[in-house]
């Protein structure tokens, strides 16, 4: 099969598309033929071991797994012999946020790691870019206490991990503000925001004190120093993304189609 590869840390030039072996799934994983994947961030910072911690996570001196990729939209072609939970001709999506070698033709996950069955009526594409940012959001809202009726703030609306972040805490009866930028405001109000500001005009850091129970920065531009002036208690929760890692995603997604002519789905999202 053809699959992304790459055997050290480094740019997008460092990779290279390869017929490798079929993977063969062991008793409890499943074999998924691979039909859409994206180039995100997360895989960013694994291709480059960027910041120097993700190391510590997917190999220190190299790459414990060659093959890029980190999510996936598919069909189950086979299980291993104590699998239950999926059969094959099941349409499936997931993510794995250390790696998952899912940049290739076909990929093997454990049947009860971050794998579920594609909703019906989503297509493959959608599946798979729908991911990473809600695997983000979903950890960060986690970690606090939104009761409904709370005041939320999202920086990035735009955004994967943003605009994944708004719909849910819509779903928790959340009051969602929304930043983004002028030309976006009817995507955001259509995902369910309750206002919006344009960040190139006004700073959502000079509104009134207490505005806020939580502030949400998805893309990295905000400073606890400025949270005291619209939070009640120290409630900022900074989501970062490695926003210096935004430029390679283009050039790594242009890498990968001038060697595969055109092998791998065109499903990536672009940062804001």
């Amino acid at each position: 099969m053809w699959a992304a590869v790459r055997e050290r840390y480094g740019p997008p030039e460092a990779i290279r598309l390869r017929d490798v072996a079929l993977p063969v799934p062991a008793p409890t994983e499943v074999r998924v033929a691979v039909r859409a994947t994206t180039v995100n961030r997360t895989d960013c910072a694994i291709l480059r071991a960027r910041p120097f911690l993700m190391r510590f996570v997917v190999g220190f001196a190299r790459p414990r797994r060659p093959v890029l990729g980190t999510d996936f939209a598919g069909e189950v072609e086979a299980v291993g012999a104590e699998v239950t939970r999926f059969v094959p001709g099941d349409r499936v999506f997931g993510f794995e946020d250390d790696g998952a070698s899912t940049q290739a033709e076909y990929c093997c996950i454990e049947a009860e790691a971050s794998i579920a069955r594609i909703p019906d009526g989503v297509d493959f594409e959608t599946a798979a870019a729908s991911i990473e940012g809600a695997h983000y959001a979903i950890n960060f809202l986690n970690k606090v206490d939104l009761a409904p009726g709370a005041d939320v703030l999202v920086n990035g609306a735009t955004g994967a991990i943003g605009s994944a972040l708004l719909q849910f805490a819509k779903l928790a009866a959340a009051r969602v503000v929304a930043v983004c930028r002028a030309e976006h405001f009817d995507v955001v109000r259509s995902l369910g925001a309750d206002a919006v500001l344009d960040y190139e005009h006004e700073a959502y850091s000079a509104g009134a004190p207490e505005s806020y129970d939580f502030v949400f920065d998805t893309v990295g531009k905000s400073s606890f120093g400025a949270a005291p002036r619209v939070l009640p208690r120290w409630h900022l929760h900074l989501v970062r993304v490695w926003p210096r890692h935004a430029e390679p995603l283009a050039r790594r997604r242009d890498a990968l189609h001038a060697g595969s002519q055109g092998a791998l789905p065109d499903a990536a999202r672009h940062p804001t």
